[in-house]
C-alpha cells in the first residue's frame, strides 16, 4: 500500500514538482562545490592538478557523487517533462492568464534554456573530462591546469563557455526561487528575500564560473612556461 502511495504521488502535478525540487536542490549543490573546486585554478597548475589526481585517487567520492547527479538530472529531465506535457494540454483561459502574469525572463527560458545547457553539459565532458581530441587537440589526461588553458585561449570556446553560463544563471535563479514555492516556505513577506537570496546564489555561481575563461583569455591564468 505505501509503495502504491508513493506512485501515485510522483505521477502526480505536486509530486513531479517535488520531485523537480529536491533533484534541483542536489543540482545546485553540485554546482557550487564544482566551482569551488574549478576556482583552485587560481592557487596555480599544482593546486588544482593534485585536486583532480585526489578524485581521481578517491572513486567511490569521485564516481558516488557522479552516480547521485545523474540520477538527479534524469528525474529532473523527465519531471520536467512530464510537467511540461501536462501544462500543454491545460487549456483553460485561467490557467492561461496566470501563466502568463507569472511569466519572466528566467522562467520562460527554462525549457529552451535547459535544453541549452544538457548540449553544453556534454560538449563540456567531452572537451575536458572524457578528453575527446576533436574538441581539445592538446587535451592530457591529469594535467587539469594546461587543459583548461589550451581551451579556453581559443576565443570561440570561451565564448561558448559564457554563453552557456548566461543560461544557467536564468536556470538558477528560477529553480532555486522554485524550490521555496514548492516547498510552502515563501509568503508576501519573505517573497522579496527569498528572490534575492536566489538571484545572489546565481549571480555568484555566473561570476566564479565566467571568471575562469575570462582570466585565462586575458592572460591573468598564466600559461607560459607551463603549458606546452
Amino acid at each position: 500500500m505505501a509503495t502504491t502511495d508513493t506512485f501515485r504521488f510522483t505521477q502526480s502535478m505536486v509530486g513531479k514538482k517535488a520531485i523537480m525540487a529536491v533533484s534541483g536542490t542536489v543540482m545546485f549543490g553540485w554546482i557550487f562545490v564544482h566551482m569551488i573546486g574549478n576556482l583552485q585554478i587560481y592557487a596555480g597548475p599544482q593546486k588544482i592538478n593534485d585536486y583532480g589526481k585526489f578524485l581521481h585517487d578517491t572513486p567511490a567520492l569521485l564516481w558516488g557523487s557522479r552516480i547521485v547527479l545523474l540520477f538527479a538530472v534524469l528525474a529532473h529531465v523527465f519531471s520536467a517533462l512530464s510537467l511540461y506535457g501536462t501544462a500543454r494540454s491545460a487549456r483553460t483561459e485561467g490557467y492561461r492568464k496566470s501563466n502568463t502574469r507569472a511569466a519572466t525572463v528566467a522562467s520562460k527560458s527554462m525549457r529552451y534554456g535547459g535544453i541549452v545547457l544538457v548540449a553544453f553539459i556534454v560538449y563540456h565532458l567531452a572537451q575536458l573530462t572524457w578528453g575527446v581530441k576533436a574538441t581539445l587537440p592538446q587535451f592530457v589526461f591529469g594535467d587539469v591546469y594546461c587543459n583548461v588553458v589550451h581551451a579556453f585561449k581559443i576565443w570561440w570556446i570561451t565564448a561558448i563557455y559564457l554563453v552557456a553560463q548566461v543560461f544557467l544563471f536564468l536556470h538558477l535563479y528560477h529553480g532555486v526561487w522554485s524550490v521555496f514555492q514548492t516547498l510552502g516556505v515563501n509568503s508576501p513577506r519573505w517573497d522579496e528575500r527569498f528572490q534575492l537570496g536566489a538571484k545572489g546564489f546565481a549571480a555568484l555561481v555566473l561570476v566564479g564560473n565566467c571568471s575562469i575563461p575570462v582570466a585565462v583569455l586575458a592572460g591573468i591564468v598564466p600559461s607560459a612556461g607551463i603549458c606546452s
